[in-house]
């Protein structure tokens, strides 16, 4: 009896951490998902057609752009974003511009800061245990 119950929990825990597995941010950015993948750059492209103020021709500048370039982000990212800056540069308006980059500027603080928590947490984390 406890073996059968002992393998149903098992079985249970397995198929719980299985279906929490699927929808992980982390299968996202390495691109399981698709799907949600084109949801969040649609996200992103709606929230930067708001905060710039975008006309409907520069959104579709812009995805062109993005689409062109999908490929070359991965080979070669230093060229890419250079690329990307200039590309923006001759879409944007002057103001729009300068928006754009305070907005790309505070993203990377935050993702710095995310990270540095993380390494900090993963740190402590690690101290706990071999004390």
């Amino acid at each position: 009896m406890k073996k059968l119950f002992l393998s149903m929990a098992i079985v249970g825990l397995g198929t719980f951490a299985m279906a929490q597995q699927a929808d992980s941010p982390t299968n996202m950015r390495n691109g399981k998902n698709p799907q949600s993948m084109q949801m969040r750059g649609q996200k992103q492209m709606d929230r930067m057609k708001q905060g710039l103020n975008l006309n409907d021709n520069q959104v579709m500048k812009i995805k062109a752009f993005h689409e062109k370039n999908k490929a070359n982000n991965k080979a070669n990212k230093q060229e890419s974003r250079k690329n990307m800056d200039n590309e923006m540069k001759n879409i944007l308006t002057p103001d729009q511009y300068t928006k754009w980059k305070d907005n790309m500027k505070a993203r990377k603080q935050n993702m710095k800061g995310k990270k540095m928590k993380m390494r900090k947490d993963g740190a402590a984390m690690m101290q706990s245990q071999t004390n």
